[in-house]
């Protein structure tokens, strides 16, 4: 099995293996392991803009009458395909979305049987449509999508158990469909990933090519129910690698939606199969999903099972701090220190979850310690100016924004967190200074707009807080946030008709 590689020359995705040449495929003998035996038609499918798409046939009753359909319907003489492939590859001339005519495989070539439009143009070829949706299993309104976007015939085809059904039959729908499964198939199908993932020790690991065409084809695909559908289908004969698994998470960590099929299937990875990037994956997905208490089962694990390192604690330090945990959160940042597996990342991760919890002091204490073993970069001293300026401890968040810019330590994002803290803590004339200093420098985008007028707004200084926002739509650096900002302080400067004609300016932004 070859998953599908992309062709830089058509912008598609080559439907011949890589290792394939194509000046020898004019001739070449079909896989004994197809799935479609010699002299069966394909089921019907179309060439689309992301791969090729099926109608499974669901009985062998249903096949012979496609055949039957197939003979009547198209002119009776078959055509040797050339090169053995299939019309509908991105390397042919049939329009997308236009249903391929029949074909079927015999021993040697693929023949097919084109469709004479001899009457009408397109006529019988939107027959063929018509048939190829009556024929095929359309009861469950379902487009399944062909395994490796490849049809069944094709000398490069799948190997999947004869007779054609795809793995995933009546439970995945197309990628190109617009609505997605529904949470009964969901789980039906991640339990059956589990089963597959409990006979791992009887497959065969899978080959590096086949692994790496996997893993680009998860971080391409466009949904979750697509990504499980190639898990399924590779998991039914491989033994996965660890670079499928946290391509896989990776892709969906930050989306909460995802963490019920991840959190289900996680348990029946093989260990072999877990690597530190999968852990940490995992326990990212568990913070953005709000599981606190699986994040802390899967790093205790990762620990005994001496996978833990860098990343992984930085990322239990992230989301135990944003979960509110920081006794933990600081046991693990001391850990790491410990086992010298503390880095940049690492302490400003740390000083994120002090300052959010409130424990300035221990943010503070892990900055200096970063800044006297050279562990310091933009977003650590980011970290620490908002940290100070949440704590109210201005003159340290102006120390250490005076000593980033000497540094060169500085961007967007410093500049919008010093002027917010300015703001916070009623020193307006200061951050009235980074915000004009941001500006000459073009370091300010919609956020460091947003925040200068919310200080302004803050110290009562409207006119100004009026003129940042009449520029930052001049700029189009707005959005529903900075007229958030701009409607309160003209509230609270009693303008109230400002207020009224920015919210019907932003009601309309939202359409």
């Amino acid at each position: 099995m070859s998953f599908p590689l992309l062709d830089k020359q058509t912008g598609g995705m080559n439907l011949l293996p890589s290792h394939t040449d194509r000046s020898q495929t004019k001739e070449a003998h079909l896989s004994p392991l197809s799935s479609t035996p010699p002299g069966g038609y394909c089921p019907p499918h179309r060439r689309t803009e992301r791969g090729i798409e099926a109608f499974p046939l669901s009985s062998s009753e249903d096949r012979e009458r496609w055949k039957t359909l197939a003979q009547t319907t198209s002119s009776k003489k078959p055509i040797p395909l050339e090169e053995g492939r299939i019309p509908c590859s991105f390397s042919s001339s049939t329009p997308l979305e236009v249903y391929c005519p029949p074909h079927r495989r015999t021993e040697r070539k693929i023949e097919v049987f084109p469709l004479s439009s001899s009457s009408t143009p397109g006529e019988d070829r939107e027959r063929w449509k018509t048939l190829a949706q009556t024929t095929s299993s359309t009861s469950f309104g379902k487009l399944l999508s062909l395994e490796d976007s490849r049809i069944p015939c094709s000398s490069s085809s799948s190997t999947l158990p004869p007779p054609y059904q795809p793995l995933m039959k009546r439970e995945i729908e197309s990628p190109l469909s617009s609505s997605s499964l529904s949470s009964g198939d969901r789980e039906r199908l991640v339990g059956r990933i589990c089963e597959q993932l409990r006979e791992n020790a009887l497959k065969e690991p899978m080959p590096l090519q086949d692994s790496c065409s996997l893993k680009a084809a998860i971080e391409t695909s466009a949904s979750l129910d697509d990504t499980l559908s190639l898990i399924l289908t590779a998991s039914t004969r491989w033994s996965l690698t660890f670079h499928i698994w946290s391509a896989w998470i990776s892709k969906y960590k930050r989306d909460a939606f995802s963490f019920t099929p991840i959190h289900t299937i996680f348990p029946c990875i093989p260990k072999q199969q877990r690597s530190p990037s999968v852990y940490c994956s995992f326990i990212v997905a568990s913070g953005n999903a709000r599981c606190f208490e699986q994040a802390q089962e899967v790093f205790e694990e990762t620990k005994s099972e001496r996978l833990a390192d860098t990343a992984t604690y930085t990322a239990f330090i992230t989301v135990a701090g944003n979960a509110g945990y920081f006794e933990q959160a600081e046991e693990a940042f001391e850990e790491a220190k410990s086992k010298r597996l503390a880095n940049i990342a690492t302490y400003t991760a740390f000083i994120t979850a002090a300052g959010n919890a409130g424990c300035f002091e221990q943010a503070q204490r892990a900055f200096e310690e970063a800044q006297e073993m050279r562990l310091v970069n933009i977003v650590t001293y980011t970290a620490f100016i908002t940290a100070a300026g949440n704590a109210g401890h201005f003159e340290q968040a102006q120390e250490a924004f005076e000593e980033a810019k000497n540094k060169l330590l500085i961007n967007t994002v410093t500049y919008t967190a010093f002027i917010t803290a300015a703001g916070n803590t009623g020193h307006f004339e200061q951050a009235q200074e980074a915000f004009e200093e941001a500006k000459n420098k073009l370091l300010a985008d919609r956020f460091t707009y947003t925040a200068f007028i919310t200080a302004a707004g803050n110290a009562g200084c409207f006119e100004l807080a009026r003129k940042a926002f009449e520029e930052a739509k001049s700029k189009r650096l707005v959005d529903t946030v900075t007229y958030t900002a701009f409607i309160t302080a003209a509230k609270n400067a009693r303008c109230f008709e400002l207020a009224r004609k920015a919210f019907g300016e932003m009601k309309k932004m939202r359409r």
